[in-house]
């Protein structure tokens, strides 16, 4: 049964840092301007609409 909190005290950590960097760089993608959630493609600045699927960035 300690080898179970052991694995435990071992696993949990590590799925904390990489539940962070997956929610950083998430971030960091919505906070380009021209990001289509949909599609999950960023685009160049002179796009007002996701050329793919037609919805407008942002929503």
């Amino acid at each position: 049964m300690v080898w179970y909190f052991a694995l435990l005290a071992i696993a949990v950590p590590i799925i904390v840092v990489l539940a962070k960097k997956y929610y950083a760089e998430k971030k960091a993608e919505a906070d380009k301007k021209n990001f289509c959630f949909e599609c999950k493609k960023a685009y160049p600045d002179n796009y007002i609409l996701c050329p793919k699927c037609g919805i407008k960035f942002g929503t």
